[in-house]
């Protein structure tokens, strides 16, 4: 096994681990947001509409819970500047039809997270150019 395979095992389990304790760190702080189209976050894919977003301040996972109670936690890292807080959002990139998320914005954190980005993809050798959306998150 890989040292990569290795990591993603140990983040993996160290995810539900947290998942299965409720109150340690990760519902810091909820917010509800409605995305009005499907998009990749992570390894899956979710479909439109009414997420809850929470996340803790410990900073290594953003948990996405859909209308339907379905949770999914996103291994993360830090991304902006915490002495310029931002607004409660989120952001996607969309490329062609697809939107991927890539950062959280969280009230009252001052930062926020984003995924793993990828090299942009390219349509007959040409680099297509990514788009960024928004949309913004209230308090629960």
């Amino acid at each position: 096994m890989n040292t990569m395979n290795m990591m993603l095992r140990i983040g993996a389990l160290a995810m539900m681990v947290v998942l299965a304790m409720p109150g340690m760190g990760l519902t810091t702080v909820a917010m509800r947001a409605t995305v009005p189209f499907s998009f990749e976050a992570g390894a899956h894919i979710y479909p439109a509409g009414q997420y809850e977003v929470e996340y803790g301040r410990t900073g290594s996972a953003l948990v996405l819970t859909t209308a339907e109670g379905k949770r999914q936690a996103i291994m993360t890292f830090p991304a902006g500047d915490s002495n310029q807080p931002k607004s409660p959002r989120l952001v996607f990139e969309k490329t062609g039809n697809g939107y991927r998320l890539t950062e959280a914005w969280v009230s009252g954190s001052g930062f926020g997270v984003g995924g793993k980005r990828h090299k942009s993809p390219t349509l007959i050798g040409k680099e297509v150019k990514a788009e960024r959306v928004e949309i913004a998150m209230s308090l629960r």
